[in-house]
């Protein structure tokens, strides 16, 4: 899961609901901007989620996405927002069992 953040004002929200989904992740790489990384990386610790906080020092967007593709190690790249998280627990499972066609592997 790579979720960009800048300010990180809605970081704890977004791992607080990444936590409580049906589905465990690999990785969770949170590419931030304008944020105390010592924070967030002990916000990851206390949400219980394996996390790679990584600090985006240029760029917008689209470059955060980037990077954080050239950092992920999985073989399916699930990006969200940190203010866009879902609210339902399943959601994030529902959308790789679409994406398998039912097979979860």
């Amino acid at each position: 899961m790579i979720v960009p953040s800048r300010g990180c004002n809605y970081i704890n929200y977004a791992l607080s609901t990444l936590r409580g989904q049906t589905i465990n992740f690999h990785e969770t790489i949170l590419m931030v901007k304008g944020c105390n990384i010592k924070e967030v990386e002990d916000l990851c610790r206390k949400a219980g989620l394996s996390c790679v906080v990584i600090e985006q020092r240029s760029g917008f967007f689209t470059h955060a996405l980037n990077l954080g593709k050239k950092n992920a190690t999985g073989d399916l790249l699930l990006y969200t927002d940190d203010d866009a998280i879902p609210v339902k627990r399943s959601r994030l499972q529902e959308i790789l069992r679409e994406h398998y066609n039912g097979d979860l592997r």
